[in-house]
């Protein structure tokens, strides 16, 4: 899928749809929709899942209300302070 696909999405995507943006497997996503892991919380609809376009788009840095590629959030560990 290129970037300029992205615009043309629907609200919600098949889970084959999230795994290709993703860029995983649907088997692994829907083992990481089992176990919680996910990044982004999947719609449930009975044994169907849906996910949401603008959220998976987030989770990769692409924040489509700006049209914009931007860095993904990292998480830095916090420094301990050295024993005086």
């Amino acid at each position: 899928m290129r970037l300029a696909d992205l615009g043309d999405l629907p609200p919600t995507l098949s889970t084959e749809q999230a795994a290709e943006v993703l860029g995983c497997g649907v088997d692994h996503l829907w083992k990481l929709a089992r176990e919680g892991g996910a990044p982004v919380e999947p719609l449930r609809l009975g044994h169907r899942l849906r996910w949401p376009t603008v959220a998976v788009l987030r989770s990769i840095g692409i924040d489509p209300e700006v049209g914009e590629v931007q860095a993904p959030a990292t998480v830095v560990p916090m420094r301990r302070e050295a024993d005086g």
